[in-house]
């Protein structure tokens, strides 16, 4: 399995996922983002973050950490591949799930871009949201959600307890 970050560009274009400017004051407000496709761009969404997973490089599922302008939420979005090759891939969005209010050093971590482990054994699969740990730890080790890519559903299945064997290295600490 793969992970690759996409393109700014690329997540910038990918970011059509709906017609509307309004809030998601509640979470069944995420059922509208269920079934659009992206891209083309939208410009009610701010992407924060953005990474595809591979299953025997198919990359078909990508998963997009985004703020609402409108509203300020957060999502975390999550699409399956359904046209185009490498950069240009469509995705339709399968899954909206919303987020409480991050701070500024809070952000997603996966699986072999972060090299995150559970127990001392990576796994690819990992979606973290995370703090960003000081330079001098050597890894992230506070998380305040999880799930784990389902390439069977194209979803995000979330991880119930994330306890102190899940740890992800320290980008700031390699620098």
């Amino acid at each position: 399995m793969v992970l690759r970050r996409l393109s700014v560009l690329s997540v910038i274009a990918s970011l059509a996922l709906m017609s509307c400017a309004s809030s998601l004051s509640k979470p069944q407000d995420t059922e509208k983002f269920v079934g659009t496709v992206v891209p083309p761009h939208h410009q009610s969404l701010v992407e924060l973050d953005a990474m595809s997973f591979s299953q025997e490089r198919g990359f078909p599922v990508a998963v997009y950490l985004v703020k609402e302008k409108s509203s300020g939420n957060y999502l975390v979005l999550v699409g399956e591949r359904v046209l185009g090759q490498g950069e240009q891939a469509h995705y339709t969005i399968k899954q909206a799930i919303p987020l409480k209010p991050l701070a500024p050093n809070q952000r997603l971590m996966a699986g072999v871009l972060d090299q995150c482990s559970v127990g001392g054994v990576y796994d690819e699969a990992l979606v973290l949201l995370g703090t960003e740990s000081p330079a001098e730890k050597p890894y992230v080790t506070e998380f305040r959600r999880g799930w784990r890519v389902n390439y069977s559903t194209k979803s995000l299945d979330e991880i119930e307890t994330i306890d102190s064997t899940y740890r992800c290295e320290n980008v700031a600490h390699t620098l």
